[in-house]
């Protein structure tokens, strides 16, 4: 309860005035997420929903800065998406989505040099972001060859079987 009267420099008071008030302490529901499409994806268009209270609607990527939401965020790689809500009150909620389906686009494999025991094979694939690629070799689906992990977009595979029928893999994956 607030209760409130004027006094005057001569000492004369005015009647009190009483008012009941709430203080709202209670903060918005907590903002919802949407992705899409849904699975793995080379990019994710996430959708932030806001309650309707909310005054302030802003959101932040990882450790980045706040930033005011207005329209659906485009991701090209997996990260957590953080959103905040705040009322007229200055109350606040908060709310994290991980995006983890994220990932390259498939391989171009194209085969740069062949000898009678060897092959090279180079990924032509241009990436969002910097990958390390992983390259194997199989016969009859059974692997026989594979390199580490590596920045390297080509690979040579030695050793291989004259007059043999061959399948090359490249797995990526972002850095």
């Amino acid at each position: 309860m607030l209760k409130v009267w004027v006094e005057d420099d001569k000492g004369g008071n005015s009647s009190i005035e009483s008012r009941n008030f709430v203080v709202d302490k209670t903060p918005p529901a907590a903002p919802t997420f949407s992705e899409d499409p849904i699975g793995q994806a080379v990019s994710k268009t996430v959708t932030i929903n806001f309650p309707s209270d909310a005054n302030v609607k802003e959101y932040k990527i990882d450790n980045g800065d706040w930033t005011t939401y207005t329209e659906p965020l485009t991701l090209t790689k997996n990260a957590t998406i953080y959103a905040r809500a705040i009322d007229i009150a200055g109350n606040e909620s908060v709310a994290s989505h991980s995006v983890t389906s994220i990932g390259p686009p498939n391989p171009i494999v194209n085969v740069v040099e062949l000898s009678e025991d060897s092959v090279k094979v180079t990924d032509t694939q241009t990436y969002p972001d910097p990958v390390e690629r992983q390259f194997s070799i199989l016969k009859d689906g059974q692997n026989i060859q594979t390199s580490s992990w590596t920045d390297e977009e080509e690979y040579t595979f030695s050793g291989l079987a004259p007059n043999t029928i061959y399948d090359v893999q490249v797995d990526v994956r972002f850095k």
